[in-house]
């Protein structure tokens, strides 16, 4: 390898060893005040949401792969855990999840608490949630970095999360209807470089992704 290509190997393999060591430190801090612990990995469950939880659903199944599950005790409560490597969104103030969810933007935490029903028996109530969670590994760098960014366990219970089952109800409708919408300002970390039909979308039109 040349000099110049190692030093920045090393240099990297150095920040990002330090950053796991952090997060661990924080991580196993979290679990042992919460009495909780670790009980499933890559998990991949799902659920047809009734009308009560996701009005016009209409049968339309919700999957999901949880990375981490923890869980107080046998049966519960749970708490989900998703792993982001390097996050470059914010969480603070009006970047919350909860704040962000309302608004129908990055729903994977209020989506992740719904499939928490996965675990329950028919006919017994669903599992309790405490929290769901992005684990920021390498927090963005900045004064205030935020290593988690917490969806709290009765999310859906509260205002913001009518604001939620509002707004998905509405995009459930929209796929139905076949209206998708371009949203270029999402950027590299969007859907569009996953979508087997980009080369195809009008998003490449210059005029088009002015107007959106």
């Amino acid at each position: 390898r040349p000099p110049a290509l190692a030093l920045a190997f090393n240099c990297i393999e150095g920040l990002t060893r330090e950053a796991l060591r952090s997060h661990a430190r924080l991580d196993l801090e979290r679990l042992r005040s919460g009495g909780l612990s670790p009980v499933a990995f890559e998990r991949d469950r799902s659920i047809v949401p009734t009308e009560e939880e996701l009005p016009g659903a209409d049968g339309t199944a919700l999957r999901g792969r949880i990375d981490r599950l923890d869980a107080a005790g046998e049966g519960g409560p749970f708490a989900v855990v998703d792993y982001k490597f390097r996050s470059r969104a914010r969480y603070e103030g009006e970047k919350d999840p909860a704040t962000q969810a309302a608004r129908g933007e990055r729903l994977q935490l209020p989506l992740y608490l719904l499939l928490l029903r996965a675990l329950g028996r028919e006919g017994t109530a669903p599992p309790r949630a405490i929290e769901a969670c992005f684990a920021n590994i390498i927090p963005r760098p900045g004064k205030n970095p935020v290593p988690r960014a917490v969806l709290p366990g009765d999310f859906w219970q509260s205002d913001a999360g009518a604001q939620c089952r509002a707004a998905v109800a509405f995009f459930i409708e929209g796929i139905r209807e076949g209206r998708f919408y371009i949203r270029p300002d999402e950027g590299f970390g969007g859907p569009c470089p996953r979508c087997p039909y980009a080369g195809l979308c009008r998003k490449n039109h210059l005029m088009t992704r002015i107007r959106s």
